[in-house]
């Protein structure tokens, strides 16, 4: 499982939790919700506006053959600019969905054609033909763009007074301007002109009951956007601490960046599957026996205080039964990083880190403490104050979870093992073996192995094949300038024993070979900031999690 990773970003409060609840639920007058509603509503005035212009043309050579080219031409011509013009900005809100580009595009549309109803109900009224209370085009339109275009209230508001008015507007000006014409006096032309835009009135009426509701949905659904990112960010609480990224992820669970709610220190929080615990712990009372333990070994981890242990700052369990523990936040670089960005390190660098890890064992293991899992991954590169480096072991907490989790059964489930199967010491997957700290010294020799020559001590097909081969297989041939007759050649070759009793009886015990090596490691830091910053590191998804203390 990853460990946590560098730390140097300041603390961010979850933006993808809040921001992407609100964004996944403000769908009613988003921008693309009001570019699409632009493009249909092009796309219906045009096609009304072509059979309009189809169904004209029809009575015209029906009735008027020869008036082909009378005084309807001018409106058949802004007629046909107008379709045009429909097709034109459906294609181009289609191509660039800017807000303030799509509204003008939509209102200019509404503004064209309520100038050519209005001219056509003009000369409707100034003509003989009788008038009567029956829905025109106009009033269509009217209810098309309050159905279809999710603008801002107040450009409905306006575009609809706008349709309501047009008509008296231009009637009164042909009046006014002697162009009325026809048998009607003034009075009359009003009262005609009441009766025609009577339904365009009721129609923008029931348009403004339309903007209204669509205003108080989007406002809801706003609403539930912001009580969904207040109860993620509520829930997003591990007792005092504020969960803010995810770290990393592997078998056993997560590991996330978080913050003391009151004291602002940074933490690392290491979540447990609570799934993966309850299929391979068996019996929910084994599970509940694995729990207890957990919580004996993580009081033991807790009390740990060497400079090589990660600090653990609490433990408990979460509502749905997830383990978690809190740990001091390392910035810094696993050892199977370090390997991948510099290479294998000097021989004098391996030695003292494996002097640092032994006095974390050492440590340990007197609180009969065994880690059961050393590997790279756990152990982490990190900067203390401004020069000095140190090696920090984790996990020593989820030792008990570990052996839950199935690792003695690999050789009959290789689908359930969680383990490190190139550092794992034989007995740990040997039914009813004695397990103690000389298993953790087998997994730091395979570490050391895999530090000084980059690759690790035995290599398989699967994980089965790995274990089989530290169970039986001999030891291969040491790397040049690791022979065995070497100082650090013998104690690997001690280390990697399959038999427990043949290696250093401790951690003590080993660190005294190591330093009866008397090798010098460089003295300039490994590490820059550039080597810490790795961004590829952090990827932040939402968490719901509640806690409950046991």
């Amino acid at each position: 499982m990853p460990s946590p990773g560098p730390s140097i970003a300041p603390p961010r409060k979850a933006p993808v939790a809040i921001s992407g609840a609100g964004s996944s639920l403000n769908l009613i007058g988003g921008p693309e919700d009001t570019a699409s509603g632009v493009i249909r509503f092009a796309v219906s005035l045009g096609g009304i506006l072509a059979l309009s212009l189809l169904a004209i043309e029809l009575q015209r050579l029906w009735t008027s053959p020869s008036s082909a080219a009378g005084a309807e031409a001018g409106s058949r011509a802004f007629m046909e600019g107008l379709i045009f013009a429909c097709l034109g900005v459906a294609a181009l809100v289609n191509y660039r969905r800017r807000s303030v580009l799509v509204l003008v595009a939509g209102s200019a549309l509404f503004v064209a054609h309520g100038l050519l109803s209005a001219w056509f109900s003009a000369k409707l009224l100034t003509s003989p033909l009788p008038v009567g209370l029956r829905p025109g085009w106009n009033a269509v339109i009217v209810l098309l763009f309050a159905l279809l275009v999710a603008a801002p209230p107040l450009l409905h508001y306006a575009l609809l007074i706008f349709s309501s008015l047009v008509s008296p507007v231009v009637l009164a000006l042909l009046i006014v301007t002697g162009h009325a014409g026809g048998p009607h006096t003034p009075p009359q032309l009003a009262r005609r002109m009441i009766v025609a835009n009577t339904s365009t009135w009721i129609c923008a009426i029931v348009a403004v009951a339309i903007v209204i509701q669509r205003e108080r949905e989007r406002r809801r659904v706003q609403a539930m956007a912001r009580q969904l990112a207040t109860a993620r960010g509520e829930v997003q609480e591990l007792g005092s601490y504020q969960l803010e990224r995810r770290l990393g992820h592997g078998g056993m669970g997560e590991v996330w960046q978080a913050s003391h709610r009151t004291l602002a220190r940074p933490a690392a929080i290491k979540l447990v599957d609570a799934a993966l615990l309850r299929q391979h712990a068996g019996s929910p009372e084994q599970v509940e026996r694995t729990l207890a333990r957990y919580q004996q070994e993580a009081k033991l981890a807790a009390r740990l205080t060497s400079a090589h242990t990660v600090q653990v700052f609490d433990y408990g369990r979460t509502d749905d039964g997830q383990i978690f523990y809190v740990m001091e936040l390392l910035r810094g670089l696993p050892l199977h990083r370090v390997l991948e960005r510099f290479g294998p390190p000097p021989t004098g660098r391996v030695v003292a880190w494996l002097l640092e890890v032994c006095d974390s064992l050492a440590e340990a293991h007197s609180f009969g403490l065994v880690h059961r899992d050393l590997k790279p991954e756990n152990l982490f590169l990190t900067r203390q104050g401004l020069h000095r480096e140190v090696v920090k072991v984790l996990d020593f907490g989820l030792a008990v979870v570990r052996e839950s989790l199935g690792q003695s059964r690999i050789g009959e489930r290789p689908d359930l093992f969680t383990g490190s199967p190139h550092f794992m010491a034989p007995e740990l997957t040997r039914e009813d073996a004695e397990i103690d700290g000389r298993a953790d010294l087998y997994s730091l020799g395979c570490v050391a192995w895999f530090l000084l020559t980059g690759k690790p001590v035995f290599a398989g097909d699967s994980p089965k094949a790995i274990v089989w081969a530290h169970q039986a297989q001999p030891l291969p041939s040491l790397p040049a300038g690791l022979e065995a007759d070497s100082g650090l050649g013998r104690l690997l070759q001690r280390l990697l024993a399959k038999d427990p009793e043949l290696r250093p009886g401790s951690a003590d015990e080993l660190a005294a070979a190591l330093r009866a090596l008397n090798l010098s490691p460089p003295t300039e830091p490994l590490l820059d900031v550039d080597a810490t910053e790795l961004a590829e590191d952090f990827h932040a998804r939402p968490a719901q999690i509640r806690t409950r203390r046991k």
